[in-house]
């Protein structure tokens, strides 16, 4: 079943993209880590927000070491996952608004709920 609030693969896709090809310039006007739907891709973002600010470009192997410090999560195999879907975000900033747009139903279904 298609859910209407969240694309896991989509986030994957465009982490891919950031930590990969460098499109990290592409997104950063249009997402933050809460618009991930996963805690983890959030914490990749993160990781990565922050690297890019010390180093500009950082590697895989300097995105997995962050979120191990950070967080304390090996995210080898997941970062792995990312790079695999790359392929798919063939438009950074459309998945961006994409994955904005999807958090943006959730924060309207939560105060739905609440009211």
């Amino acid at each position: 079943m298609l859910n209407l609030h969240a694309n896991h693969d989509i986030e994957k896709a465009l982490l891919g993209r950031i930590i990969f090809d460098n499109a990290y310039l592409d997104v950063c006007d249009i997402i933050e880590p809460k618009h991930f739907n996963a805690k983890e891709h959030g914490e990749v973002y993160a990781a990565y927000h922050e690297l890019f600010l010390k180093h500009s470009n950082p590697d895989m192997v300097d995105v997995i070491e962050a979120v191990r410090l950070k967080y304390g999560k090996d995210s080898t195999t997941f970062i792995g996952a990312c790079q695999e879907l790359a392929k798919n975000a063939w438009n950074p900033a459309e998945k961006a608004e994409m994955i904005r747009e999807l958090w943006l139903r959730r924060q309207l279904k939560e105060l739905g709920q609440q009211l």
